[in-house]
């Protein structure tokens, strides 16, 4: 397996602190996935298949934003306290908990609306009801 493939499944499983997570994979990993996303789209522009470049730039983007997020999740959980098997947050802790699963599902809910067409939080309303 490759190097980045482990690294991924690393970052899948929880397996590096929170702040490498968040900061190297989460926020410096999605400048870093764009030029690729885009790669990976320019064959089917060439072919004048642009839904389809579209459609590939947007899994290659998606698929990792799952993995990030799902890595800052866990790397999140992970610096839960266990006494006695019951799970606590340290005060300290919690501040750092709570933010970056908050602005993880900010980001996924912004790039989900990005994906379906939609460019603010009116249209994302005016779309469910």
């Amino acid at each position: 397996m490759s190097k980045i493939l482990m690294r991924l499944q690393r970052l899948w499983r929880g397996g590096y602190s929170l702040g490498k997570a968040f900061w190297l994979f989460f926020c410096l990993g999605f400048i870093g996935i764009i030029p690729i996303a885009m790669l990976a789209g320019i064959p089917f522009i060439l072919l004048d298949q642009k839904p389809t470049a579209s459609l590939v730039f947007w899994a290659v983007f998606m698929g990792y934003e799952v993995i990030a997020s799902v890595g800052v999740w866990r790397s999140a959980n992970a610096l839960l306290v266990s006494k006695d098997r019951v799970k606590s947050i340290l005060y300290g802790n919690a501040i750092v908990i709570v933010g970056a699963k908050i602005f993880v599902i900010i980001t996924m809910i912004g790039n989900i609306m990005r994906f379906i067409g939609l460019k603010s939080v009116d249209q994302l309303v005016s779309f469910f009801f």
